[in-house]
């Protein structure tokens, strides 16, 4: 199936918007949750819900659905986020494609970042009513800053983790990618607390994806954290991994992702088919040529 060029400006378009809107969140509220981060990817997409006809004869169609629940937090999960790209002809199925993604976001280099544990899950709306007697002052002045030896704070050198993610490869041969959420240009400075509101910059860096192998290779030479410079490359422009929307228009090349059969791949099944199951939401590309 060869996809005409206005599929691919539309998808790079639309995932770029999606990368401006996530590393604009994390440029301004540098101790978001890396959970924040995720709802924020989700939400940016659902914008693009409606299908859409990006020339004669072929139309894209996005949708969104979040299908984990709190059984599975902090349980080491395989993927925050399942994408699965249909390419159809009418109403035949040519062609489906998987890709599994692990989100681990960028954190300052004083660590400042808001964890949730599952205590704060449990407590629920009932949070903002607890007395903080210790709590520090919001006009308390914090200052943020990123560059290339800033780390991925939750992601470890023998992390369990990793080694889910790794068995869960060796069993079902699904590879994971991980997509790491980082500001829009760095090196990043940003203070707490806020005056005027910020010009932002346009975006030079932001969210970006790597293989599992690249990563764990990475860990597997190191010592705890992980640290941009421990991937990254510094050439003419620094070189980390793939760009949200260069990695997703390689997916509609098939140069990423996996190939499935829904009916006989078990493992798929194991992923999705259980609301217990350790993903959190799933993306739902559809490439559709018309019959006619």
């Amino acid at each position: 199936m060869e996809l005409p060029p206005q599929v691919f400006e539309y998808v790079r378009s639309l995932f770029g918007s999606v990368d401006d809107a996530v590393s604009k969140k994390i440029s301004l509220t540098p101790n978001t949750p890396e959970e924040s981060l995720d709802i924020a990817f989700i939400e940016s997409l659902s914008g693009y819900a409606a299908p859409k006809v990006v020339c004669p004869g072929w139309a894209v169609r996005i949708s969104s659905h979040f299908i984990g629940s709190i059984r599975h937090f902090r349980r080491y999960e395989v993927a925050d986020i399942g994408v699965v790209v249909v390419f159809k002809r009418g109403t035949k199925v040519l062609k489906r494609k998987l890709v599994l993604l692990q989100s681990k976001r960028l954190y300052p280099n004083n660590f400042r970042v808001t964890e949730l544990d599952e205590f704060d899950y449990e407590l629920g709306l009932a949070m903002v009513t607890r007395e903080e007697p210790h709590e520090t002052p919001i006009f308390s002045s914090i200052l943020f800053e990123f560059d290339s030896t800033s780390a991925y704070g939750a992601l470890r050198t023998n992390s369990r983790q990793c080694q889910t993610i790794q068995d869960h490869f060796e069993h079902t041969k699904i590879p994971v990618h991980y997509m790491f959420y980082n500001p829009l240009v760095l090196p990043w400075e940003f203070s707490y607390p806020v005056g005027s509101h910020p010009e932002l910059p346009s975006r030079s860096f932001g969210t970006r994806v790597i293989e599992m192998d690249t990563v764990h290779g990475a860990l597997a030479d190191g010592s705890g954290a992980l640290k941009i410079s421990d991937i990254g490359k510094a050439e003419e422009e620094f070189v980390f991994g793939h760009s949200l929307a260069d990695f997703f228009v390689d997916v509609l090349k098939c140069n990423q992702g996996y190939t499935y059969d829904g009916e006989k791949d078990i493992g798929l099944r194991n992923l999705f088919r259980r609301k217990s199951g350790p993903i959190f939401s799933v993306i739902e590309v559809v490439v559709e040529q018309s019959a006619d």
